[in-house]
């Protein structure tokens, strides 16, 4: 469970602290962070089975793969 999060800024770059209580904690090292949210609402449509729609647009969306696109992790220059 999160239990704290810290940011502090060395130099050109940013330090974020995950604490996780007993568990310990995760430090990423980063010099910049592409970041997308979505809010949702789910509806039981079975047993054990979710649809998920976006509150603002009532897009329904995948759950484990929310955004339309993927990550290129490859230098854009």
């Amino acid at each position: 469970m999160l239990e704290a999060v810290s940011l502090k800024k060395e130099r050109s770059r940013y330090r974020i602290n995950l604490g996780m209580g007993r568990s310990g904690s995760h430090s990423f090292l980063f010099e910049s962070i592409l970041i997308d949210q979505r809010l949702g609402r789910a509806t039981k449509v079975g047993a054990q089975q979710w649809i998920y729609h976006d509150v603002a647009t009532g897009e329904e969306f995948d759950f484990y793969q929310p955004f339309d696109h993927s990550l290129d992790m490859t230098d854009p220059t």
